[in-house]
C-alpha cells in the first residue's frame, strides 16, 4: 500500500515509518498538515493523520482534503476523540481511528485490516471491467442513483467489426484453433479502440461493437473510430489466415441502460446504429466502410475512397458510401 503519514511528533512519524516499511509498504511523511495539503492528490491507498496538530490545519481539515482529492482511506490517530468528533469524522469520511498511545502491533493490524477492505473493494469494480469496457464500467460504478439508467440523447459514432469466412476457418481448423485465433483478433481490436479512446460495447460471436463519444464525450469521435478500424486492420493483418470486416457511422443516439431489473446492459439505439451494421455487413476483409456523417467529418489526414450510393436492407433510400483507405 502507498501511506501518507502525518503528525507533527517526529517520533511518531519515524516509529510509524520504519514498521510500515518492514511491512513491505511503501511510506511518505508530513510534519504538518500544511505540509500534506499539496500531497493529498497522490494516489495514496491510506492517509494515517494527527487529529490535533499545530498550525492551522488540523486532522480534520486533512481529511476533508483527502477526501475529496482521491480515494484514499483516511484514520485519525488521536489521544482520545470526543464524541463530537467522532461523528463529525465519520460524516466527512474516516474509516477508523487509532488511540495514541498505541502499539506496533495495533498500527500493523489496522493497516492489515485497511488493506484486506480495499481488496474486496476493488473486487466488484474489476470483476464488471472485465466483463465491460472501462468507459462503461466506471459510468455504471459512479453513476449516482439511477442516473446509469436513464437514456439520453448522443452524438456518437459506432463502429462495427466482424471476422470474415471465420465459420469455414473454424469447420478447417477445428473449434479450440479457431477460438484461439478469435481471441487475438478481438485483442488487437479492444487495444485499438481502448487506445483511440472508445469503449467495447458488446461482443456477438465473431465481432464486436465498439462506441466512441458513449458514455463518454470525445472530441473527435468519427476521426477516432477511423484511427481504431486502421489501427485493428494492421495488427490483425500481421496474424495472417483471417481480417475484420469494419463498418463506422455516426449521428445521434439514445444511450443508456437497456432491459429490466433483472438484466440490463448499457448501449445505443438508433438509425445511426443499424446503417454502421449494414456497412460492416457489406465490407469485404479488410475493408472499411464509413458512413456520410464519418466520411464528412475526417479531415485531409484521412485517405478515402469517392463515396458512391449504396442500397441497404431496412434502411429508406440509397446513401452516400465510402472506403477508408489509410491515414495520410
Amino acid at each position: 500500500m502507498r501511506i501518507l503519514i502525518v503528525d507533527d511528533e517526529e517520533g511518531v512519524r519515524d516509529v510509524c515509518e520504519r514498521a510500515l516499511r518492514l511491512n513491505g509498504h511503501e511510506v511518505s511523511c508530513c510534519a504538518s498538515g500544511e505540509d500534506a495539503l499539496p500531497r493529498l492528490g497522490e494516489p495514496w491507498d491510506l492517509v494515517l493523520t494527527d487529529l490535533t496538530m499545530s498550525g492551522k490545519v488540523d486532522g480534520n481539515e486533512v481529511l476533508r482534503r483527502a477526501r475529496a482529492a482521491g480515494e484514499a482511506d483516511v484514520v485519525l490517530m488521536t489521544v482520545y476523540p470526543s464524541l463530537d468528533s467522532t461523528i463529525a469524522a465519520v460524516k466527512d469520511g474516516a474509516c477508523d481511528y487509532l488511540l495514541k498511545p498505541f502499539s506496533l502491533g495495533s498500527l500493523k493490524e489496522l493497516v492489515r485490516r485497511r488493506e484486506e477492505s480495499r481488496r474486496q473493494a476493488r473486487r466488484p469494480r474489476q470483476t464488471i471491467a472485465r466483463f465491460l469496457s472501462p468507459q462503461i464500467a466506471e459510468h455504471v460504478l459512479q453513476a449516482a442513483d439511477g442516473a446509469a439508467e436513464r437514456r439520453e440523447i448522443r452524438m456518437a459514432t459506432i463502429l462495427f467489426a466482424d471476422v470474415r469466412r471465420f465459420t469455414p476457418f473454424t469447420e478447417l481448423v477445428g473449434p479450440e484453433d479457431a477460438a484461439s485465433q478469435l481471441d487475438e483478433m478481438l485483442a488487437c481490436l479492444i487495444e485499438a479502440v481502448q487506445t483511440e479512446g472508445g469503449s467495447i460495447n458488446k461482443f456477438m460471436g465473431d465481432g464486436a461493437m465498439a462506441l466512441f463519444g458513449a458514455p463518454r464525450d470525445h472530441k473527435e469521435p468519427a476521426a477516432a473510430a477511423a484511427r481504431a478500424a486502421l489501427r485493428a486492420r494492421a495488427a490483425t493483418q500481421k496474424l495472417g489466415r483471417l481480417e475484420f470486416g469494419f463498418g463506422i457511422n455516426s449521428g445521434p443516439v439514445a444511450a443508456g441502460c437497456l432491459g429490466n431489473a433483472q438484466r440490463a446492459e448499457y448501449s445505443v439505439i438508433g438509425s445511426a446504429v443499424n446503417i454502421a451494421s449494414r456497412l460492416e455487413e457489406a465490407a469485404h476483409p479488410g475493408q472499411i466502410l464509413i458512413g456520410p456523417g464519418v466520411y464528412a467529418a475526417l479531415d485531409e489526414r484521412f485517405v478515402c475512397a469517392p463515396a458512391r450510393l449504396m442500397e441497404f436492407p431496412g434502411v429508406g433510400g440509397p446513401l452516400f458510401v465510402s472506403e477508408l483507405v489509410r491515414i495520410r
